[in-house]
């Protein structure tokens, strides 16, 4: 099971954190990424290991405990909850 800092997993977000592109912070539970142009950005875990995320205008949740996220071609906000 990931390590999400002693955070229960089915507890709610108690804060949210706007990131910067290329700024790492503590992981959380969850992102939410706002979206207004759509295109890929790339999300970095605490291991260091990344992935391509296509996404969509509109906004997204996904529960994953990344530390950043770099822009590519997406025009996005991205908060960390936890």
């Amino acid at each position: 099971m990931p390590d999400f800092g002693g955070i229960s997993p089915g507890a709610p977000a108690q804060s949210a954190l706007a990131l910067t592109s290329g700024v790492a912070v503590a992981p959380g539970r969850a992102i939410l990424i706002s979206c207004s142009v759509a295109g890929n950005l790339t999300l970095t875990f605490g291991d260091n290991t990344t992935i391509l995320l296509p996404v969509l205008v509109g906004p997204t949740q996904l529960s994953l405990a990344v530390k950043s996220f770099t822009n590519g071609t997406a025009t996005v906000t991205v908060w960390m909850l936890y």
